[in-house]
């Protein structure tokens, strides 16, 4: 069973927890894609949204992991007026995972 491993604020630094925020940045983009400068280019907007969300809100995403190797993703973000946190994406590339 995968385990969940958080991404927050702890990981904002490049001190803390580099690999954490790569992994996010890089979950949803196929090994084979990922020197594609469309893809990279992806990448980086991405970087920028979660340590833009990072700084704004905290916490934004929660990796799932099996065997220390990220298998998926739920990103999301409050909506402190509504008081609730919105789920902005869940994705699982794997379907054994």
């Amino acid at each position: 069973m995968p385990r969940s491993g958080g991404w927050d604020g702890g990981d904002q630094r490049e001190g803390g927890h580099p690999g954490k925020c790569g992994r996010l940045c890089r979950i949803c983009v196929p090994p084979e894609k990922r020197i594609d400068p469309v893809y990279v280019t992806g990448m980086e907007l991405k970087r920028a949204w979660a340590l833009g969300m990072l700084e704004k809100w905290g916490a934004c995403a929660k990796l799932a992991y099996r065997e220390s190797a990220p298998v998926g993703v739920i990103q999301y973000y409050p909506v402190p007026e509504q008081g609730v946190v919105r789920i902005h994406c869940i994705y699982v590339p794997e379907e054994e995972n």
